[in-house]
């Protein structure tokens, strides 16, 4: 279904949580739901590297994520498809980009520096999924814990080709958290909390909360 006050379209999917096991596909369930769509954001990169581990070296609390895009119809995997994922660092900044000028530029903003830290993307396999390996992003001003992804069915970064928009949130309590831990100890920015979030709120934000499992020194998602 086209949305028109968005670009790109939805994947088939809708807001039905449906369970895969009755179709004896239960492994291609999912913990959340990629819907409904949401703002790209001005801080999305289109020249970003296709690669797994995304962090180039930067501290914080190590995530593993994997994402799986899976047809809400039939439960079956999509392949082939390319995720680009962003996000902040510990301390809510956004690479290669300014981040007091990009919003006066509207959506996509010219690069300002050779940095994509914390920015990647990767092609679905053949059961749907790829994987990054991060951390867990810091806050910023107006905008609670949250990691972008964007779906398209080629290797372009079209704007006019979007398939999907979304972005994965984290449980309210993270940032009290956070804040007693190096690097995101010398977070300055305002604390934000998801009911204080505009996209969280308004988006649906609930729906796409990843639930997080320890693993190592740190924590996997799967979405």
């Amino acid at each position: 279904t086209a949305d028109v006050h968005r670009r790109g379209r939805f994947l088939p999917y809708d807001r039905t949580v449906i369970d895969c096991a009755l179709l004896d596909r239960k492994h291609h369930q999912h913990s959340t739901v990629l819907a409904p769509f949401t703002t790209e954001g001005p801080y999305f990169l289109p020249d970003d590297f296709e690669r797994s581990n995304i962090t180039d070296g930067q501290k914080g609390i190590p995530l593993e994520l994997t994402i799986r895009l899976t047809n809400g119809k039939d439960c079956t995997p999509i392949s082939g498809f390319f995720i680009h994922t962003w996000q902040t660092n510990a301390t809510g900044i956004y690479s290669g980009i300014d981040e007091a000028t990009a919003p006066l530029s509207g959506f996509r903003p010219p690069p300002v520096s050779s940095d994509r830290s914390f920015r990647g993307y990767q092609e679905t396999d053949a059961n749907g999924e790829v994987k990054f390996i991060t951390i867990i992003p810091g806050w910023y001003s107006g905008r609670a814990i949250h990691i972008h992804i964007e779906v398209y069915a080629k290797d372009i970064t079209d704007e006019n080709k979007i398939t999907y928009i979304g972005q994965f949130y984290f449980q309210r309590d993270w940032p009290l958290r956070l804040r007693r831990t190096s690097p995101y100890s010398s977070n300055q920015q305002p604390m934000v909390f998801n009911e204080q979030d505009y996209y969280y709120v308004h988006d649906h934000g609930d729906e796409t909360t990843l639930d997080l499992n320890r693993k190592g020194a740190g924590f996997s998602a799967y979405a």
